[in-house]
């Protein structure tokens, strides 16, 4: 589901594999419960983290109070680099939302390491480009589309950052979110997300093998995609 830019809603693409060097270079690697929230801005100490294992969620708090999520990073995604360059403080948190593991660059080495080398920060300036993107067609997604598109296009997005859609057959939801999780993300509530999962499993395009969810191929039919439908 994509409706303006290139990449799908929500979900983080992988960090590229040229960015990634720096962290196996400079990174330590760290243990993070489930609930730590990542200081950035003017509070960061300056750690860049590239995510190894577990689960991360940007968030804003609206004016309501409301915890509005816009963005997810499974493995081989990153935390703190734009606060690393910038030093802003804006309303976003990154919270884990599973226990996770990262590597850790300090901001310093990280920017050191951009600014010795013009093609790695080319490569930065458009991997950042793609997340902001990623940002944009989420909050797209969630103005435009009603919520069952919404949740079709997130669980398409979690499954194309894991590997190609399958369109006639199975496919396995790579990671599990809980239900008020995927609420929070599309907009919606928990009753109303089990109701729509639950209709799928009646009509033959989900099943659930223990804790996990898997998608026949033809629920995304008709799921809309610019690059696949473009205008005359």
């Amino acid at each position: 589901m994509r409706q303006v830019f290139l990449t799908a809603p929500w979900v983080h693409a992988e960090e590229p594999e040229e960015l990634r060097a720096v962290f196996q270079k400079y990174g330590k690697l760290q243990k993070f419960p489930k609930g730590h929230f990542f200081p950035h801005g003017a509070d960061q100490d300056g750690g860049v983290a590239l995510i190894q294992k577990g689960l991360v969620f940007f968030y804003f708090v609206d004016n309501e109070s409301k915890n509005r999520i816009f963005a997810i990073l499974p493995p081989n995604r990153v935390v703190g680099d734009l606060d690393a360059l910038t030093r802003y403080r804006l309303n976003i948190f990154a919270v884990t939302m599973r226990p996770t593991e990262a590597l850790v660059v300090s901001g310093e080495a990280y920017c050191k390491a951009l600014d010795s080398d013009p093609a790695l920060m080319r490569c930065y300036a458009m991997s950042s480009i793609t997340k902001e993107e990623t940002h944009l067609e989420g909050m797209m997604a969630i103005f435009t589309l009603p919520l069952e598109k919404r949740l079709i296009a997130l669980y398409s997005s979690i499954i194309g950052s894991y590997y190609p859609l399958k369109r006639d057959d199975w496919n396995p939801v790579p990671f599990k979110l809980t239900t008020f999780e995927i609420a929070d993300i599309v907009g919606s509530n928990r009753s109303t997300i089990s109701t729509i999962v639950n209709h799928w499993i009646s009509e033959g395009l989900a099943r659930r093998d223990g804790r996990w969810l898997h998608l026949h191929g033809k629920l995304f039919a008709r799921e809309y995609d610019w690059l696949k439908n473009p205008e005359p």
